[in-house]
């Protein structure tokens, strides 16, 4: 693939645009691939990113989270070339007609991805909630305000540690009183996902009603 283009959504996130070259890499939406960009002065490392479309190009989020994503996002420039590996991850929303997304950090790369997919007579109803630590985290909800029309029955709740707020499940049961009845899946660290399952699971939810993807490696 080719960078087509780096742009910064705040501070610490970026998202890159690529083109592929040749073969075009099929994914569902969500799923995650390792990608290298093959530059003379530049880490030859493999980190994993999750995989969004839109009609010709193929997109990912990068947070600025450590040394090798603070200096991707210092170095990168258009006409780089990137190398995937994948695509990973089996998470897929397609099936189910009543949802929850909890998203973590850049967790919500995986909710983004399936934002992008939807379609305008999708008749789904999606309620998502997105915890960060910062304000500046919520710049990221504009890409989703970019395709809301898409998404009419979509409400989104946000909780950021900046201003004191943190997520219970007692916030998802006054929202979304029909939370038993919904498919649950969550992105983001292992302390968020696993402490939220136990919470959902507490308050009746089955468990194979509940998928989870761990991003504290990503």
């Amino acid at each position: 693939y080719t960078v087509v283009k780096a742009e910064f959504i705040n501070k610490t996130l970026m998202k890159i645009t690529l083109c592929a070259k040749n073969r075009v890499i099929s994914f569902v939406p969500g799923q995650y691939a390792f990608i290298h960009f093959k530059e003379p002065n530049f880490s030859k490392e493999q980190h994993p990113f999750t995989l969004a479309r839109n009609e010709n190009n193929l997109f990912i989020y990068v947070k600025n989270r450590g040394n090798y994503t603070k200096a991707l996002q210092r170095s990168i420039q258009s006409n780089w070339t990137a190398f995937l590996e994948g695509p990973y991850g089996r998470l897929d929303y397609r099936s189910h007609q009543k949802q929850i997304w909890i998203a973590g950090g850049i967790g919500i790369a995986l909710f983004l991805s399936w934002m992008h997919s939807l379609k305008s007579n999708h008749e789904k109803t999606i309620d998502l909630f997105f915890c960060c630590h910062n304000r500046t985290d919520l710049a990221v909800l504009k890409e989703f305000q970019v395709f809301k029309q898409n998404v009419l029955e979509m409400r989104i709740f946000t909780f950021c540690s900046e201003d004191g707020n943190k997520l219970y499940s007692s916030e998802i049961i006054k929202a979304c009183p029909d939370y038993k009845d919904r498919k649950i899946f969550m992105c983001g660290p292992k302390k968020l996902t696993r402490d939220m399952r136990k919470q959902l699971m507490a308050s009746s939810v089955k468990r194979n009603n509940i998928e989870y993807e761990d991003f504290d490696f990503f």
